[in-house]
This record gives structure tokens, C-alpha cells and sequence, in this order.
């Protein structure tokens, strides 16, 4: 609790719970106290449990990034996919270069950076210099929720292209189908899926694109690593004669990241938890409205991805400090 608070530890315990599920104004209202005062509150609480969090175990790290506000403003988070608690945030810091990673390895220590195996990534070139930086013998992964997104793109590609040269007959069937296209064919049912079948049988290129991007998803679940570049081999056979020009681009790129492709197959960490952390930060600064100090929306953020730090205890402070 911050110096000259008034309030008792119980009432100061139960409004760093309550925090965790309401925002300041709305715990504010409910305890009668000043929103400024829980604010403090819940940020010293938050600092103090950030400076004491065990990081002892953690051999492979995962970094990501958001935009925050307007304008090509980022931060970076820095998670642990591996641990005694499992998948964790571990830091959040403005910028993404490879200088503004400075801050995060020097809280987390050069010791326990040499112990560091693998890193999770998107193929943002300061991220991979940083870690190779600072952790000796890491291997780098790239998410391949970001490889995918490439592939997503390449589609989106062939699809304004075919809707551009396509006849005012088609045109109507290709416009308005971005979504349907680029959802994943298992989620795709009732009207949604009889419109995605009509478009693949209208455009012969287009039916070709999606079935290559609905069998590259089969690459991240081999363990052997001759059997995957086997299966790449095979899938980018198959852009030979298609003409194809943006998969032809997505391969060239995949080629020239293939260390960072194939290093999953020995070590198959949770991707997914990178991605949900994310969609986390994201809901935790739209909760805030426009905040005004980064320090505590950076501990929220850390806060909301952490699952042992969100746990709703309300009356915790009562039973451990009852005789």
C-alpha cells in the first residue's frame, strides 16, 4: 500500500481483488472511496507483486507486439511459455527495436537469459537480433499464427485479382466473400458454407489457392524435421504451373525463414498462448478509455495475461490472516 493511504489492509486487499474484475470508477463507487485512492492502491499492489514473482525454470520465452493509440505507436510484451506456473506475462515495454529491449534484459538478468533455449517470434528482424543478443545458444521460432497471416494475405492477394478481372457475372459471387475465404473450412457452415462452395466452383485459381492454404496448417504438426521439409517440398511443387504470383512470394519468404519454421518440431511450445495474450492486452486497453499513466496500464496488461494473477480471491486477506 502507498505511503499516507488511510485505509486498513483488508479494505486495501479487497480492492486490489476487486480491481481484477471491475474498472477503477466502477470500485471506486462501489467502496465509496476516491478513484485516484484505488488506483494507488491497486498499483502498488501490482508493483509489489511484479518486483517479488519467482522467474526461476523458464527456458523459452515468446515476445509479441501492439499497437497502442493512434499513429505507429508499439509496444512489446514478453511472455514465459514454459514454467512452475505455467504460461505467463512477464513484461511489457514501449517500442520494438532492439534497443528498447534493453529494459526487459536487464530486469530479467544475464543469468537467466544464457538459460533461455527457445524463442517464440514473428519475423520482425530486431526481435531476432535481441535474443540472439542475449541468449547465447537460443533457437527462434517463428508463431505461426504471423506465418499464417502472411498466407491470409497471399489469398486476400488472389482474390482481388480474380475479382478484377472477373465479369460483371462474378463479380457479385467474389464481392463480399473476404471472410468466408479466409476462415478456416471447419468453421465455416450453413449459408456461409454454400457460398463459399458456389465461389470455389466459379474460379478454377482461386479453388487451387484455397485448398493450398487450407493444407499448409499440416506443417506445424510433424516432429520430424525431414518429413516437414518434405511436405514443403510437395506443397510449393504444386505453384509451379499455377501461375500464382503472390504464393509463389509467400514461399520465397517461408525458404528464407525455414530455420525458424523447422525449429518447432523440436520443441512444440503452446503458439496459441502468444496470440491470446495479445487479444487480452488489446481488451485491457480498450477497458481503460484513453489511460494516462503507461506504468499501470503496462502492470494491468501483465495483470489480465498472467492466469495466476487474475484469480478473483475477495476474502483472501481474511483467511490468511485469521488466528
Amino acid at each position: 500500500m502507498a505511503p499516507g493511504t488511510r485505509v486498513t489492509g483488508a479494505l486495501a486487499a479487497l480492492v486490489t481483488e476487486l480491481c481484477k474484475v471491475m474498472t477503477v470508477k466502477a470500485v471506486s463507487l462501489l467502496q465509496r472511496m476516491h478513484r485516484g485512492t484505488v488506483k494507488t492502491i491497486d498499483k502498488q499492489a501490482l508493483k509489489t507483486l511484479q518486483a517479488a514473482r519467482p522467474l526461476h525454470g523458464i527456458s523459452v520465452l515468446g515476445i509479441d507486439e501492439i499497437a497502442v493509440g493512434q499513429g505507429q505507436h508499439y509496444w512489446h510484451m514478453v511472455s514465459a511459455l514454459n514454467g512452475p506456473r505455467g504460461p505467463e506475462m512477464l513484461f511489457v515495454g514501449e517500442g520494438r527495436k532492439k534497443k528498447h529491449l534493453q529494459k526487459f534484459w536487464k530486469w530479467f538478468g544475464l543469468e537467466r537469459s544464457a538459460q533461455i533455449t527457445h524463442a517464440v517470434m514473428d519475423m520482425w528482424k530486431p526481435f531476432y537480433n535481441s535474443f540472439r543478443a542475449y541468449c547465447a545458444n537460443v533457437k527462434i521460432i517463428y508463431d505461426k499464427f504471423h506465418v499464417t497471416q502472411h498466407l491470409l494475405i497471399a489469398l486476400n492477394t488472389v482474390r482481388k485479382q480474380e475479382l478484377c478481372k472477373a465479369s460483371k457475372r462474378f463479380k457479385g459471387l467474389l464481392a463480399g466473400k473476404k471472410f468466408i475465404l479466409l476462415s478456416r473450412q471447419c468453421h465455416v457452415r450453413g449459408k456461409a458454407r454454400l457460398a463459399l462452395n458456389m465461389l470455389l466452383s466459379a474460379n478454377r485459381r482461386l479453388f487451387k489457392a484455397y485448398l493450398l492454404k487450407e493444407s499448409f496448417g499440416h506443417l506445424w504438426s510433424y516432429s520430424s524435421k525431414f518429413w516437414a521439409r518434405k511436405f514443403f517440398r510437395q506443397w510449393t511443387e504444386q505453384l509451379k504451373w499455377s501461375r500464382i504470383t503472390p504464393y509463389q512470394k509467400f514461399a520465397q519468404m517461408i525458404k528464407e525463414h525455414w530455420d525458424g519454421i523447422e525449429a518447432y518440431c523440436d520443441k512444440h511450445v503452446s503458439l496459441g498462448f502468444i496470440e491470446s495474450a495479445n487479444l487480452k492486452a488489446r481488451n485491457a486497453i480498450r477497458m481503460a478509455y484513453g489511460f494516462r499513466d503507461k506504468d499501470y496500464m503496462k502492470l494491468k496488461i501483465i495483470q489480465s495475461c498472467t492466469p495466476w494473477m487474475r484469480e478473483f480471491h475477495p476474502w483472501a486477506y481474511h483467511h490468511n490472516n485469521s488466528s
